[in-house]
């Protein structure tokens, strides 16, 4: 008798899940160093990364905060938005890209909080990672003619 007690994924499996995400903490994340770039940066850089972000335009936007931060350039909402005035460079969603640079200047948080917020986004990447992970082994366990031991 097995000691396995398969889970009843519900009508429709695990698909209704929330991704992990705190979009407005990237936000507000955003919106700090936008107005205090090198105070804010110093405190996230070496724990966060573009791809932590779960919104590909704010990894884009931090990506290029950190950038232009690391070539001792001038990191502020009129130096980034130049380098996404094209259309075809991001999806903006609704927004222009004034309107979205508006809207992050508006969530801003101080450089104080600015390690807290950015450990929220790695912690909630890292969530998203294991998620993955925990899929791809399931998938591996659910077809298990496709896999032999010595793989």
């Amino acid at each position: 008798m097995s000691i396995y007690k398969p889970v009843d994924p519900g009508l429709f499996g695990g698909a209704l899940r929330s991704v992990p995400q705190n979009i407005p903490c990237e936000h507000s994340l955003l919106g700090g160093i936008l107005v205090n770039s090198k105070q804010s940066l110093e405190l996230v850089e070496e724990i966060l990364r573009p791809e932590h972000f779960a919104d590909p335009v704010n990894a884009q936007i931090y990506e290029k905060a950190l950038l232009m931060y690391n070539e001792g350039r001038l990191v502020d909402p009129l130096t980034i938005i130049r380098h996404f005035e094209h259309p075809d460079e991001l999806v903006w969603g609704k927004l222009n890209p004034r309107e979205y640079i508006a809207k992050l200047m508006t969530a801003m948080v101080s450089p104080r909080l600015a390690l807290d917020y950015a450990r929220e986004i790695r912690d909630a990447a890292m969530r998203r990672e294991l998620m993955a992970l925990c899929q791809q082994t399931s998938d591996l366990c659910s077809s298990p003619e496709d896999q032999k031991a010595e793989d």
